[in-house]
């Protein structure tokens, strides 16, 4: 299935399920069949689960315009009201939470019931005053930091072999260009989502992997201070930037019991 953004770039996105909507939204370089067992697992509990890939990300058509992470936020808008949706639960994985963010600062909270973010730090740039972003990155390196970070391992347990073998596919087939969207990650870098973090009303579900290579230093402490009483974050041990895949059970687990928690089921 596909839709038109508000500047006319064709996006890719999968709808199965019926009851409360849930949108899943992957990372810089990640597509949807990422979420393979978050889709089967959800659907089976009685959700409606759709899944996207970002503008020149899997499957969706290739540009070079707006490549910013509040266009990406303009596109989740979008396709909320395409699909005509009502209240929606927003789950972002890395760039994906920071979507999310960018969302609720360009509008308002009428069509969220739940954010759940995943791995992601509020701010990826370190400066003098903060120091949990992603690791040596700051002003001075980030030319060299940026092109470099994907290279890294992020996942700090086996793959499933059929999900390793089905992204594995995806990406031979829809290649990603990294030197096209290096002005997104330059812009996703170089963002600062504290205070929208601090304004949230609506109940948030921060994961975090605890092996995480990504960041510099733990960001868990001060999201703590600074959410709301209906937040709440959970760290997953042994596991690195990716634990929905990692360890798909256990955090379909925690954020299924957030979910139903939140919900009143």
């Amino acid at each position: 299935m596909q839709f038109l953004t508000d500047d006319h770039v064709k996006l890719v996105y999968t709808d199965e399920g019926d009851g409360q909507p849930i949108i899943f939204l992957t990372g810089y370089s990640g597509i949807k069949e990422e979420w393979y067992f978050q889709r089967n697992f959800y659907v089976n509990h009685g959700y409606r689960v759709i899944t996207v890939d970002w503008r020149n990300h899997g499957e969706s058509a290739r540009t070079g315009k707006n490549l910013t992470i509040k266009q990406l936020a303009a596109d989740v808008n979008a396709l909320i009201m395409y699909l005509k949706l009502g209240k929606v639960i927003l789950i972002g994985h890395s760039m994906g939470a920071s979507v999310i963010w960018a969302y609720q600062s360009q509008y308002d909270e009428t069509h969220i019931a739940i954010i759940i973010t995943i791995d992601e730090s509020p701010k990826l740039t370190n400066d003098l005053d903060w120091q949990s972003g992603v690791r040596n990155l700051n002003a001075q390196t980030m030319d060299f930091i940026l092109p470099t970070m994907m290279n890294q391992q992020m996942c700090m347990q086996p793959i499933d072999s059929k999900l390793r073998q089905l992204l594995a596919q995806q990406h031979e087939n829809h290649f990603f260009d990294a030197t096209l969207n290096a002005p997104l990650l330059a812009n996703h870098a170089l963002s600062d989502w504290r205070q929208t973090l601090a304004d949230l009303s609506i109940p948030q579900l921060i994961v975090t992997g605890e092996r995480s290579p990504i960041w510099q230093h733990d960001f868990c402490r001060y999201c703590e201070k600074i959410i709301n009483d209906k937040s709440q974050v959970v760290t997953i041990n042994q596991v690195g930037h990716m634990p929905q895949i990692e360890v798909p059970e256990k955090f379909n687990e925690i954020t299924l019991d957030f979910i139903q928690r939140k919900l009143g089921i």
